[in-house]
């Protein structure tokens, strides 16, 4: 319905590799913090090097007032907690690029 078309990728290193690839059709990436061979933190730093101005959301299964402090300091432009919700979801995908 909304005309959005995804990719995943299985780990940190994946994701890196899959950007470089479809950078130019890429508008935003949700990015998990626990990944295998590289977490979030790692793979937004590579991101960023990038393409400083992709919105990066971040998933995790902490809303700990600690988590959040690190999420935005490594240059998340938000995040979602799990269980996502579609609500919260297309909200926040909403927010920074548009409806």
């Amino acid at each position: 319905k909304t005309g959005v078309e995804t990719t995943w990728a299985r780990d940190g290193q994946e994701s890196i590799k899959l950007y470089q690839q479809h950078k130019d059709i890429i508008n935003l990436v949700l990015l998990d913090i626990k990944m295998p061979k590289m977490d979030g933190f790692q793979v937004i730093r590579e991101l960023k090097k990038m393409n400083p101005s992709l919105p990066v959301i971040a998933q995790t299964a902490y809303a700990l007032a600690n988590e959040e402090y690190m999420i935005y300091k490594a240059g998340f432009n938000g995040y979602l907690v799990k269980p996502i919700t579609l609500h919260s979801l297309i909200q926040i995908i909403s927010k920074h690029i548009g409806s």
